[in-house]
């Protein structure tokens, strides 16, 4: 074997064990949205797949999410749902919140991080502050996301 060929013989096997990084793509959405209710009559009407959450607070009227997830080969919806009790008698439990993330089925591996803001300020309707609330989102595997949040106001 002459020495060009051993030369690109072991560049060929240092970049095939040099580790790959897959690149994070930065998407952050610059429009706020609103939340959906979801009740008895369309509880299964948004889609439910896994999403990873990065962040989660409340700032003002808005809940800002910071989550990641896969693909890259389809357009994928993100909602923010409300999620009201099945039962409409007092003593009400305190509001619900979930992600509903729509992967419309896309399997592509490239990993996406959003930052959402959603207006949250129907929620002063209660007339008390502060409101409290669970936020929630289904994970990759066996994970599942939960932070109990408060949402003040004058």
């Amino acid at each position: 074997m002459n020495k060009f060929s051993l030369i690109l013989l072991l560049a060929f096997i240092w970049a095939c064990t040099e580790k790959q990084e897959v690149p994070d793509l930065k998407i952050k959405t610059t429009g706020v949205s609103d939340y959906v209710d979801l009740n008895f009559s369309n509880a299964d009407s948004l889609m439910n797949d896994p999403v990873k959450i990065n962040t989660v607070k409340v700032e003002g009227d808005l809940l800002i999410v910071n989550l990641s997830y896969g693909g890259g080969c389809k357009v994928h919806t993100i909602d923010l749902a409300r999620v009201h009790p099945w039962c409409g008698t007092p003593p009400l439990p305190p509001p619900s919140f979930e992600i509903r993330h729509n992967a419309n089925n896309d399997f592509c591996e490239a990993w996406f991080t959003e930052t959402l803001q959603f207006d949250i300020s129907r929620l002063r309707e209660s007339g008390e502050s502060p409101v409290t609330f669970t936020f929630s989102a289904t994970g990759y595997g066996d994970e599942h996301f939960q932070k109990e949040l408060s949402y003040e106001f004058e």
